[in-house]
């Protein structure tokens, strides 16, 4: 069904306090989205204003995103300065096919595709793995004359991207073309 859409977000934290200046939180964040199909329809097919939304796409064009972030957040009062550390992690797996069977055709100068057998698909598979380190300290709540804070930040971020495009009769399809541009000009001539 391309209209079906499937989300799922869950969150979770726990705090344990070994003292009454001490706090220790670690928390988790997940969220899947499982779209089947982009949602979008083709306007020139389409008569919004009667309800009607043509989509003329050949195949569906299904979207998978899932992210976990995990984290845990240390905080202390030490008398003299409040002290915070907030550690996190990013990891999300992107996954979208789009339909490209008008698409390659269209930028070579190719005739439109008349089956299904002739389709063209891209896939574009994205990770990413983000590791964040927070550490600070600041003035205790109780100093009014004086405000401050000191602290150090480290991130480290990868993303890795992949895209193919599966597209059985292409190579086929280009050659029959230039075969028959060769043909024509060939017959011209003579």
């Amino acid at each position: 069904n391309a209209n079906s859409t499937d989300r799922y977000t869950a969150r979770g934290a726990l705090t344990f306090a070994p003292t009454s200046t001490v706090r220790l939180t670690a928390s988790v964040f997940v969220q899947e989205v499982n779209d089947n199909d982009l949602g979008k329809f083709y306007p020139v097919a389409s008569d919004p204003s009667a309800g009607k939304f043509v989509e003329t796409d050949l195949l569906l064009n299904p979207v998978r995103d899932r992210f976990v972030v995990p984290s845990f957040k240390i905080a202390a009062e030490l008398g003299w300065a409040d002290f915070a550390s907030n550690t996190g992690y990013v990891n999300r797996h992107f996954l979208q096919y789009v339909d490209y069977t008008t698409v390659i055709p269209a930028a070579l100068g190719q005739p439109a595709p008349t089956s299904a057998n002739d389709y063209q698909q891209l896939g574009e598979l994205t990770s990413q793995n983000t590791f964040v380190q927070e550490l600070r300290l600041n003035s205790p709540a109780n100093l009014l004359r004086w405000k401050w804070t000191v602290g150090a930040y480290y991130s480290d971020a990868r993303q890795n991207g992949v895209e193919t495009i599966a597209a059985p009769t292409f190579p086929g399809a280009l050659v029959r073309s230039e075969e028959r541009r060769v043909g024509k000009e060939c017959r011209s001539r003579w």
